[in-house]
């Protein structure tokens, strides 16, 4: 099984430019008092409701903190809507990540070290301005029915994830929603970490309000819990016992092998694991929770992730547009899984996150909330009316033919593909026909969630839908495939036939 671990993470953190160090101290610094979460929960919820209506769904969103499925997004603190409260075409991301020439040429071999950011909020030069970006954090993952974020614990020395993690517990809490937060502890990072040390470093979640809680116990998910010995997590749960808050133990394994799950199943509550990418990680998914069953644990959750390409490493997953998330969440539905994190929410390194983003768009984001919607509720959503979702590339994605020192590493077993793919929720059975260039492929489809790809030309595809012979709806993709080989991004992007465009200056 094909497991990429997050390799390479301490070096790169300690080689981010000065000003982003500073960038990074400004909006980690300790939760203000005067903060009124109240006020920007409420200024969330409404950016929220302007850009994710009821209309922009085919079908009711599920609800935060309801269903029969626990549904948490795993949450990176490096990534924020913004760093500086700049507009969006002057900011960090705009200015240097995004372009081949940021912070000082770093990254000018792989093309930048991303390619899509957050889709900001509206622009406001406060104070606050930070604080605002947590609140609509929280408030656009309740607005899909996400439970809650795990947030990603690098380190717990510097001014950056255990101050972010404490305002999205604010945040959180303020939002009304039932929304909540937990640690996710990196233990692939972090190195010479005492029991009693780790123990500090959990009791802002354990004594918030807003923490996430499971039989009474808080939540604890160290990533690669593998590398610690069994009496290291056995005397942090004796630790957090004797200080009055008891944890639920849930190791995220890196390495899900049988002999390596069973050393830590007497002193977990229960396990998840990282995953694997490409179109067979549900399938792979599935063989783990196999094992899992044969250990006896109490409690799994399972891993959905909508893609994997990492600029920085010039690496990738080939996730064939949406097949690999489908395939995840299928199995997910399958196994009656009851719980499952979203991996990520906003990692924009590896190209993972569901966050509405600037290339991406919506479609990740409403895609999840179809599968979340259908996990909790055990069934499928009705769907109200027709939606188009195009998830695809923007150029011809050739990496043998790239230049010398910018060519990128398949990882994973499928092959890379060049598709346009359009995933359809339909109230009636129809045919489908997408056509790019002089490819076109026709195909009878039901009704519920349909798909069909065509070969990706250079131009832009158009998908029509016929009823009856007759034209139902017809819809050109916003994404237009560049004839010139740019061969620096195998990012698939997306769009919804239910929203327009976002456009994001400087993206």
């Amino acid at each position: 099984m094909n497991i990429l671990a997050k390799t390479g993470w301490p070096a790169w953190l300690l080689s981010i430019s000065m000003s982003m160090t500073l960038a990074s101290s400004a909006i980690c610094s300790a939760s203000d008092p005067r903060t009124d979460w109240q006020g920007l929960a409420t200024a969330a919820r409404d950016v929220v409701a302007q850009e994710s209506p009821a209309a922009a769904f085919p079908f009711r969103t599920a609800k935060t903190g309801e269903g029969k499925a626990l549904v948490i997004a795993h949450y990176f603190p490096f990534f924020p809507l913004s760093y500086e409260g700049l507009p969006p075409d002057k900011d960090y991301y705009a200015t240097q990540y995004l372009t081949a020439s940021g912070e000082n040429g770093k990254y000018a071999r792989q093309g930048g070290f991303l390619r899509e950011r957050p889709l900001p909020a509206p622009f406001r030069s406060t104070p606050r301005f930070h604080d605002t970006n947590f609140a609509v954090d929280v408030a656009r993952a309740a607005r899909i029915g996400i439970d809650g974020f795990g947030v990603n614990l690098l380190n717990f020395t510097d001014t950056m994830f255990l101050p972010t993690a404490r305002k999205l517990l604010d945040a959180a809490h303020a939002s009304g929603t039932g929304f909540k937060v937990f640690p996710e502890p990196d233990m692939s990072v972090v190195a010479g970490l005492s029991p009693a040390g780790l123990a500090d470093a959990l009791m802002p979640f354990a004594t918030h309000p807003a923490a996430l809680r499971v039989d009474g116990k808080l939540l604890v998910m160290p990533i690669a819990a593998e590398r610690y010995p069994v009496a290291f997590w056995r005397q942090l749960t004796t630790i957090m016992g004797e200080r009055g808050h008891p944890i639920a133990l849930m190791p995220c394994y890196y390495d899900p092998a049988t002999a390596t799950m069973a050393k830590l199943r007497d002193v977990s509550w229960g396990m998840t694991f990282w995953g694997t990418r490409g179109p067979a990680a549900g399938d792979n998914a599935r063989e783990v929770i196999t094992g899992v069953e044969k250990l006896k644990y109490s409690n799994w959750m399972i891993p959905v992730s909508p893609q994997d390409s990492r600029p920085k490493d010039l690496a990738a997953f080939e996730a064939g547009n949406s097949r690999s998330y489908r395939n995840q969440w299928d199995v997910a539905i399958d196994l009656g899984a009851k719980q499952v994190q979203i991996v990520t929410w906003n990692d924009y390194s590896e190209t993972s996150e569901i966050s509405p983003s600037s290339f991406s768009q919506f479609a990740f984001y409403d895609l999840t909330a179809y599968y979340i919607a259908w996990i909790k509720a055990r069934q499928a959503p009705a769907l109200m009316r027709d939606a188009f979702y195009f998830i695809q590339r923007r150029q011809i994605f050739r990496p043998d033919a790239a230049a010398p020192g910018a060519r990128w590493t398949r990882t994973g077993d499928a092959p890379w593909t060049n598709d346009i793919e359009v995933v359809a929720l339909l109230t009636k059975p129809g045919e489908m026909v997408l056509q790019s260039g002089d490819a076109v492929v026709r195909k009878v489809v039901g009704s519920g969630l349909q798909t069909i790809r065509v070969p990706a030309i250079p131009g832009t595809a158009v998908v029509t839908l016929y009823r009856d012979r007759r034209v139902v709806q017809q819809l050109k993709s916003p994404i237009s495939i560049d004839p010139r080989p740019g061969l620096r991004d195998p990012t698939y992007g997306g769009s919804s036939s239910l929203r327009l465009p976002t456009d994001t200056p400087g993206a």
